[in-house]
């Protein structure tokens, strides 16, 4: 995809400047020069992963690129209508952001045939099951993660009883829906709010997942949702 012009950057960057969220924190601390470690560190994130999937939202925004796989462009796609929504924009500027989102819908779109889309693990009324193999996979790392989640709670004097949950369940995928969707807040997940570390809830641990892992669109809708709510108050 061609770079945007200088008037439709100029137009871009003060968008991303302004923006409040992970992405404007993340490209302000860019704008310095600071790598993705010591950015992550700045904003108490450990893992530079998370500094790396917004940095590539800021190139798709600021360069035109692409990234490499579906599931990283449904959540760029995601950031671009989140940060231009309801912003008057230039003819060429709308033009471009209009056609960044097509080529990132065309990605998220294309990835090749399996048994259940790369940004779907959890069937619906449209969406078959996945099937087995692809679901313990998907269960198995999550228990992984969320094993090292609890270590560094704990570090931070938190017990995550409601967390562990997803360890022992036969089904994890099922227990982070539950604590994501569910409706009321997660006594873990109200500790960290009440600490301001929910860059160590569960709900921001599905925004990372989902850059490599196929979780529901619905999901990780939910949880940008309660974090954005959350980081509003």
């Amino acid at each position: 995809m061609q770079p945007p012009s200088d008037s439709v950057r100029s137009e871009l960057e003060p968008l991303l400047r302004a923006n409040q969220k992970r992405l404007g924190q993340v490209y302000r601390l860019m704008d310095r020069g600071w790598p993705d470690p010591r950015i992550a560190a700045e904003l108490g994130v450990d893992s530079s992963n998370f500094v790396s999937n917004n940095r590539n939202t800021v190139r798709a925004i600021l360069e035109g690129r692409l990234p490499n796989g579906p599931a990283m462009a449904t959540q760029i796609a995601s950031a671009v209508r989140g940060l231009t929504r309801n912003v008057p924009l230039s003819p060429e500027t709308t033009a471009y952001v209009d056609t960044l989102l097509q080529a990132l819908t065309a990605m998220s779109t294309s990835a090749p045939s399996r048994a259940v889309p790369v940004n779907r693990v959890a069937g619906d009324a449209t969406t078959p099951a996945p099937p087995r193999q692809l679901r313990t996979l998907v269960d198995n790392a999550i228990k992984q993660r969320v094993t090292e989640m609890e270590r560094r709670l704990v570090t931070i004097g938190i017990d995550p009883d409601d967390y562990h949950a997803v360890v022992t369940a036969e089904f994890s995928l099922d227990v982070v829906e539950r604590l994501v969707s569910g409706g009321a807040m997660s006594r873990t997940t109200r500790e960290l709010v009440d600490r301001d570390r929910l860059d160590l809830s569960m709900e921001q641990a599905v925004l990372e997942w989902s850059a490599d892992l196929p979780l529901a669109s619905s999901l990780v809708d939910d949880a940008r949702g309660r974090l954005d709510y959350w980081r509003s108050q």
